[in-house]
């Protein structure tokens, strides 16, 4: 028995047979989801007497123009916590039913302060009545061109599936995110990161130092290391699972004669060393880089990466192609390179990139949408990938997938300061469209801030941006929003120094050194120089009310005042030697910066 929903929409004429969208796959996808986000990183102060996404929540609700119309509302999907405050994302819904790609992320300091919103309701004022079926599929509304229509939704095989009202598919869209109980540890030999990379050498080397199909010869075997992780043993057998993931046979390619060519390897002692050649190699790779991974990304104060055991196959697909599906199995799947390509497990920049990608789910659920969000994901996932590289060695380590690709299977991809490729530095300007092309700009650029503040920094910050990101981000305000998080965790202290690369990209217009410090209109800080030297007073000339406040690097605060305007003068004699930190807060937001005080 068929159940009716009554829904709102504009036009009626639009779900008769003729009127039926006749753009199909990616081209109508595209014309869907190129509505841009509405973004505000203005402070705004939202009421703490309530739980902080209810008022939220309210506040839009109140306030926004699409809620005019009664029958629109806001579903909370996520309310996470970060070190740095609160993110939540809500869904757009019409009548109960979820506007399709309608979204609002707003995130928040602890003190209930907005940081930045990224706005992505549709306007609904319009919208009128019509009558729709409800079945065991999920109806969403979709709009085109500023107009709605209902239709239907499933994900199958990691495929989200959307159709129109006469069952014709609109379009489908690959979900997988790609990259083109512990009780004793057990040994292992693994590449640390990939044979090339230690050896020193590039594939091929005097026509050795290739895949030869996965042979077992010694200049790839002696690049192996020893090793130790955690196991599971289970009665008086030693399984490769622990609490951050296990091997598992998802997906499992065939031989030629249909039987699966990989079973998760198994030991009657703690010792999984197996040679390259052999399948339980890839098995040890895959637990041994993510254990250490995550190990790090603790180590940092992330205790909430991946709260789950993640399935894992080494040899979940049979083409040189790996990915993370979040939707039913939260699992990575590696390529096995049967094509035959160099196994995807083999590399530890593939293992540490398609985690990043399960990583940063697993702190911001929401899906990214449009090529300059996807070029945010796809780049991030090899900055992390580089950086896990570079840790072990110097060797190539801003060439992305040095064993994997760069070779006559794959082409790998070059994060290096000037492209190989195009023999430039590529800038945001060069954007093409391309998810993988573009995140060449993204990862570049934040490896170059990563020579000139550190792994550990350009990590934390990268990730708390993640926190952040909504489903349209552009590439310039996810710069925007490594910067903000700067701002919260360090102080600012390494702003002017990532500024100077965010604008070589053209990725924003950022403060370059410690005395450019804001063009903001409502105060200038003058002779940080002389302050510096310790001959004359730095002056803050203020246009408005402001609160003004100096921290030494320990968040010791020295000096403050409270809603001044003029002029401030700060005497060098009042302090030692080393860095402050200036923070002037307005009615138009926070401002940080540097004092820098030497002799």
């Amino acid at each position: 028995m068929k159940k009716y929903l009554i829904v709102i929409l504009l036009p009626l004429q639009l779900f008769a047979q003729k009127n039926v969208p006749t753009l199909r796959g990616n081209d109508f996808y595209k014309s869907i989801s190129e509505k841009p986000n509405e973004v505000s990183f203005s402070a705004k102060q939202y009421d703490v007497s309530l739980p902080i996404d209810v008022s939220v929540r309210n506040e839009f609700i109140t306030n926004h123009l699409a809620f005019i119309n009664k029958l629109t509302d806001l579903k909370l999907v996520s309310k996470i916590e970060s070190n740095i405050g609160v993110h939540l994302y809500y869904e757009q819904l019409f009548n109960r039913i979820v506007v399709y790609n309608g979204y609002l992320k707003v995130n928040l300091n602890k003190n209930g302060e907005q940081l930045s919103c990224f706005d992505h309701l549709y306007d609904t004022r319009n919208w009128q009545t019509i009558s729709t079926s409800q079945n065991e599929k999920i109806n969403v509304i979709v709009v085109e061109n500023e107009k709605p229509f209902i239709a239907t939704k499933q994900i199958i095989d990691g495929n989200e599936i959307l159709m129109d009202a006469n069952n014709a598919q609109l379009f489908s869209r690959d979900l997988k995110m790609r990259y083109m109980n512990d009780d004793t540890m057990v040994t292992a030999k693994v590449f640390r990161p990939d044979p090339l990379s230690t050896a020193k050498v590039l594939y091929g080397t005097n026509g050795t130092y290739k895949h030869f199909n996965d042979s077992d010869y010694a200049l790839i075997n002696d690049q192996r290391v020893s090793v130790t992780f955690p196991a599971t043993l289970d009665v008086d057998t030693f399984r490769l699972q622990n609490k951050f993931c296990r091997i598992v046979d998802m997906q499992a390619p065939k031989y030629a004669n249909g039987t699966p060519i990989n079973t998760p390897s198994v030991s009657k002692n703690p010792d999984f060393t197996f040679t390259r050649g052999k399948n339980g190699f890839k098995d040890a790779m895959a637990m041994y880089h993510i254990y250490n991974y995550k190990s790090y990304l603790i180590s940092l104060g992330f205790n909430n990466v991946v709260p789950w055991q993640l399935k894992v196959d080494p040899f979940g697909s049979s083409v040189d192609n790996s990915f993370f599906l979040p939707d039913v199995d939260t699992a990575l799947y590696f390529g096995a390179g049967l094509v035959p390509d160099v196994p995807d497990a083999e590399d530890a920049d593939v293992i540490v990139h398609e985690f990043t990608h399960a990583v940063r789910y697993s702190l911001n659920p929401a899906w990214p949408t449009g090529a300059d969000r996807w070029a945010v994901e796809e780049g991030s996932c090899d900055v992390m990938a580089a950086l896990y590289s570079h840790a072990y060695t110097d060797f190539n380590w801003r060439w992305l997938y040095n064993w994997d690709g760069h070779n006559e299977f794959w082409n790998g991809r070059d994060a290096n300061t000037i492209n190989a490729s195009s023999g430039k530095m590529k800038k945001y300007t060069d954007a093409i469209g391309d998810r993988y092309y573009d995140s060449e700009i993204w990862s570049s650029c934040l490896l170059d801030i990563d020579e000139a503040i550190g792994r550990d920094a350009i990590t934390t910050l990268l990730l708390t941006a993640m926190y952040s990101l909504a489903p349209n981000t552009s590439m310039p305000d996810a710069a925007k929003l490594i910067m903000q998080a700067d701002s919260i965790v360090y102080q600012s202290y390494n702003t002017w120094k990532m500024g100077k690369f965010f604008n070589q990209r053209v990725l924003g217009s950022f403060s370059e050194g410690i005395n450019d410090v804001t063009k903001n209109p409502s105060f200038k800080i003058m002779n940080t120089a002389g302050f510096f030297n310790g001959d004359a007073a730095a002056e803050i000339l203020l246009s408005e009310h402001a609160d003004v406040s100096i921290y030494d690097l320990s968040g010791k605060k020295k000096f403050e005042w409270l809603n001044v305007n003029g002029n401030i003068k700060i005497d060098p004699s009042l302090f030692e030697k080393g860095m402050y930190i200036l923070r002037i807060k307005t009615e138009t937001g926070l401002f940080s910066s540097k004092l820098l005080r030497e002799n």
